[in-house]
C-alpha cells in the first residue's frame, strides 16, 4: 500500500505535536509553547525587532528564502525563548530556532558556501553546535527533513559520488524523510523514554542535556567505511593501543583468540539481557518489521543517519559489522546505560506510563500515527519529576566532579614519582660526582638524554611537583656545573635543562 505523501498541515501537526510532548514531559513548561495565530506570527518591523518579536522576512529575503518559506514560517508553532539566551535543546547538540522571536540561523550556514549552499525553499528548522550537532532542515517543496551534520553521517551516497555533484547539489545527498515521519518518530522515542531530555542551566550551550537509551548506535562514522587509509588513521590515533610483547609466541595469542570466541556467546546473552531491562521488561521482538522505505527504489541508500540508526529496533545482530559485543563492552557505554535506566526509572515512578509500545516503531516506516496514541498522564506528577530529576542532575555533577579530582590526584602522585626518580638520577649521575671532585661517567650521558625526554612527555609539569621534587634545583646544578659547561658532548643535556629552566620561570621565580 503506498503511502500518502506528507503535507503542510501534515509537517506543522507533527511538530506541533512534538512540542506539545516536550511540554508534557518534565523539561519545557506549558507556557512556553508558542502557537500561531489564525493569521500568523507578525512581520517584523524595526520597532518590533528591538523587542525580538516577528519574522524577519526582509532579512530571509535577502538571504534568498522564497515567500512559501516565510509563510510556512509564520505558522509554525514555536517555543518560546528569549532571543540573545540559551535556545532549547531538542536533541545531541541541536538547537531550536524561534522564527517568531526574530530569531534567525546563523548566516554563516549559508555564506560563501562555508557548509552548503541551499535553494529558496529549504529552511533551517534547527542549529548544531560542536561535531555532533544536528541540523535539520525544511524542505517546503517536498516536506521532507533533510538531516545535516557537520561529520557527515548522513551523507547517504559513496563519499566520492558526493565529492562529484556541484557545490549547489550537495544537500541532495543528505538523508530525508517524510516530516511528520520524521517528527512522528521523535514524537515516540520521548514518549517511549527512548530520548530523555533532562532541563540543565549549567549546560555549555542549550537548556539540557539530552540522553539515549541505546548508546551503541552514538559512534562517529567516517565518509567511506572499510577504506584502508581510514583503517590505517584510526589504528595510528588509537592511544588505548597497547602493542604485543616482543616474547609472546603465537600458540599463547591462538589460545587467548579461542578464549574470547568462547565467550562471545555469553556475552550476547548478558547483552540481550541488559536490552530487555532497558525496555522495561517489556520483550523484543524476535524480528524487526519490515522497512518500506525504499520499496521500489532502484538505488537503497546507505542510511547512515543518526537518527535513524537510533530508530532501529533493539535487537542484537551478531553479523552486523556494528559489533553489539564491542560496542556495549566498553565503559563508558555501560555508565551510560546505567545512567539511562535511573532517569527511566525517576519518570516511571512519578507516574510517567511504562513505555510498552516501542516495537511499533521500526526505522522510516511507522506502523502506527502517534497522535492516535493518547498518553494517560492523570497520575504523572511532573513538578515532583522535575525536582527528582534535577536532583539526580546535580548529584551526577558532584560525582563525576569528584571523580576527576580523584583522576588528577592519582596523575599528580603518578608524575610526582616520575619527576622525583628522574631528579634523582641526574644528581647521582651529575651532581654528585662533581661535589666529590670525580669525573663524570660518559657512559651515563644517553640515559640523561632519555630521563629528560622522559620529563618533557609529562610538560607542564604541576607546580606542586616541582617545588615537591625540586627538579628545578638539580637543574640548576647541571647548568650551572663547570665540567658540564667545558664538555661539547655534555651540550645537549645543559641546554635541554636550561630550556625547562627557563619554561618554569613563573614559577621558581
Amino acid at each position: 500500500m503506498e503511502k500518502e505523501p506528507c503535507t503542510r498541515e501534515k509537517t506543522i501537526s507533527s511538530i506541533l505535536s512534538f512540542y506539545r510532548l516536550l511540554t508534557q514531559l518534565p523539561y519545557i513548561p506549558s507556557d512556553e509553547l508558542m502557537l500561531p495565530p489564525p493569521t500568523g506570527w507578525p512581520i517584523s518591523t524595526e520597532t518590533t525587532e528591538e523587542k525580538g518579536t516577528g519574522i524577519k522576512a526582509t532579512e530571509l529575503r535577502n538571504r534568498g528564502k522564497t515567500e512559501t518559506v516565510i509563510d510556512v514560517l509564520r505558522h509554525l508553532p514555536y517555543l518560546d525563548q528569549e532571543l540573545y539566551r540559551e535556545h532549547w535543546t531538542l536533541a545531541d547538540n541541536t538547537l531550536h530556532i524561534n522564527y517568531a522571536r526574530g530569531q534567525l540561523y546563523a548566516d554563516y550556514l549559508e555564506r560563501d558556501t562555508a557548509i552548503l549552499p541551499l535553494p529558496g525553499h529549504i529552511i533551517w528548522l534547527t542549529e548544531g553546535f560542536e561535531r555532533a550537532g544536528v541540523y535539520l532542515l525544511l524542505n517546503t517543496e517536498t516536506w521532507e527533513i533533510i538531516e545535516y551534520t557537520l561529520l557527515g553521517e548522513s551523507i547517504e551516497i559513496d563519499y566520492d559520488a558526493y565529492e562529484a555533484l556541484p557545490v549547489d547539489q550537495k544537500w541532495t545527498a543528505y538523508s530525508a524523510m517524510p516530516a511528520n515521519e520524521y517528527f512522528e518518530l521523535w514524537w515516540w522515542r520521548h514518549a517511549t523514554l527512548q530520548f530523555v531530555l533532562v532541563r540543565d542551566e549549567t549546560a555549555f550551550r542549550g537548556t539540557g542535556e539530552w540522553w539515549c537509551k541505546d548508546p551503541r548506535y552514538l559512534y562517529e562514522e567516517s565518509f567511506v567505511q572499510g577504506e584502508e587509509a581510514d583503517q590505517e588513521e584510526d589504528e595510528g590515533e588509537d592511544e588505548d593501543y597497547v602493542p604485543e610483547d616482543e616474547g609472546d609466541e603465537d600458540s599463547d595469542m591462538d589460545t587467548e583468540d579461542s578464549d574470547d570466541d568462547e565467550s562471545d556467546d555469553e556475552e550476547m546473552e548478558d547483552i540481550q539481557s541488559e536490552l530487555q531491562a532497558l525496555s522495561l521488561d517489556q520483550p523484543l521482538p524476535p524480528t524487526a518489521p519490515a522497512d518500506h522505505s525504499d520499496e521500489g527504489t532502484t538505488n537503497s541508500k546507505c542510511k547512515k543517519s543518526f537518527l535513524y540508526k537510533l530508530a532501529q529496533t533493539l535487537v542484537p545482530d551478531p553479523n552486523n559489522s556494528n559489533n553489539p559485543r564491542a560496542n556495549f563492552t566498553d565503559p563508558w557505554t555501560a555508565a551510560q546505560r546505567t545512567q539511562m535506566r535511573q532517569l527511566v526509572s525517576i519518570l516511571v515512578s512519578h507516574g510517567w506510563p511504562v513505555p510498552e509500545y516501542e516495537y511499533r516503531v521500526s526505522g522510516r516506516y511507522i506502523t502506527t500515527d502517534p497522535k492516535s496514541w493518547e498518553l494517560d498522564l492523570t497520575a504523572f506528577k511532573r513538578e515532583e519529576c522535575l525536582a527528582a530529576l534535577r536532583q539526580w542532575s546535580t548529584d551526577r555533577k558532584e560525582r563525576e566532579r569528584a571523580e576527576r579530582q580523584a583522576a588528577a590526584a592519582a596523575e599528580e602522585t603518578q608524575q610526582t614519582r616520575k619527576v622525583r626518580s628522574i631528579a634523582r638520577k641526574l644528581q647521582t649521575w651529575f651532581l654528585v660526582p662533581t661535589e666529590k671532585g670525580e669525573e663524570i661517567d660518559e657512559s651515563v650521558i644517553p640515559y640523561a638524554v632519555l630521563a629528560l625526554v622522559e620529563l618533557d612527555e609529562i610538560e607542564p609539569v604541576p607546580e606542586e611537583v616541582i617545588r615537591q621534587t625540586k627538579i628545578h634545583k638539580i637543574l640548576e646544578g647541571i647548568v650551572d656545573c663547570p665540567p658540564m659547561k667545558e664538555r661539547e658532548d655534555y651540550r645537549e643535556i645543559c641546554d635541554k635543562a636550561g630550556q625547562f629552566l627557563k619554561n618554569w620561570e613563573d614559577i621558581i621565580g
